[in-house]
């Protein structure tokens, strides 16, 4: 499972014709308007498909000798959304155009898998709270 963002991505036109740019675009707070991205949501993967259904993030399909590489070159992305920020969307605290920003969210964002591990941190923090351990 993967624990990604999603976010509209609106190109203009002024990110094609910049220079070599000096600063990483990671480091750049001028990157979201260069390149139209107006919200990010956080998401986690469910799953993967080609562009016959087939589901590519299922094991039993990676581990298989004799699959069929995937159909075409389109893949389409199931993700559970971010409920905490969902409802401060949609009861107004959240983006100003509330549950809206939903139907742009066109791409997703995946960190590194070393960077990725917000989720196992949050569990091992919420397990030291509550009294566990973590043998």
């Amino acid at each position: 499972v993967d624990f990604c963002g999603s976010a509209p991505y609106m190109p203009n036109s002024s990110h094609k014709n910049q220079q070599r740019r000096p600063i990483p675009d990671e480091e750049d707070a001028t990157f979201p308007k260069r390149f139209g991205i107006t919200a990010i949501r956080g998401c986690m993967v469910l799953q993967v498909r080609d562009e016959n259904g087939t589901i590519l993030s299922d094991p039993s399909y990676q581990l298989d000798e004799g699959k069929k590489p995937p159909k075409g070159n389109k893949r389409f992305v199931r993700v559970a959304l971010d409920a905490a920020q969902y409802a401060a969307d949609a009861n107004g605290t959240g983006s100003p155009l509330g549950l809206d920003v939903y139907k742009s969210l066109n791409i997703v964002i995946r960190r590194h898998g070393r960077e990725n591990n917000f989720k196992a941190t949050l569990e091992t923090i919420r397990s030291l709270l509550s009294g566990g351990t973590t043998d």
